[in-house]
């Protein structure tokens, strides 16, 4: 199961101090009490810059933001994913190929900067 987060970014859209990210980030915690550690362990959260958007950020944004999340999130539990962007149906062509690829290229690159800043 995996909680989107993609509100943390219109979030910091709002308001740039972050209190509302805090509220959102409270909230999400909030709902997370109702489940057991055990079933915790398999909730992922999806944070990203948003589908609509449609680019690939460079994999130092990639890197910084998985940074980032590791102040909220043990890094040994922390996780990226391909899942946003894409599209959900066949018939969708909303997304080239040629973007996917990117996407992915640069998450793996920038999860592997993270990964050498933290663990290393």
């Amino acid at each position: 199961m995996r909680i989107d987060f993609t509100e943390g970014r219109l979030s910091l859209k709002l308001d740039a101090s972050g209190g509302v990210l805090r509220k959102f980030i409270a909230l999400n915690n909030q709902v997370l009490q109702r489940f057991t550690p055990g079933e915790c362990c398999c909730i992922g959260v999806h944070s990203c810059l948003g589908g609509d958007c449609d680019f690939t950020q460079p994999p130092q944004e990639v890197c910084a933001g998985v940074l980032e999340a590791a102040t909220f999130i043990p890094p040994e539990r922390l996780d990226t994913t391909d899942d946003c962007g894409f599209a959900p149906f066949t018939d969708d062509v909303s997304t080239a190929r040629e973007t996917a690829f990117e996407k992915i290229r640069t998450r793996v690159e920038g999860t592997r900067m993270a990964e050498r800043e933290m663990f290393l």
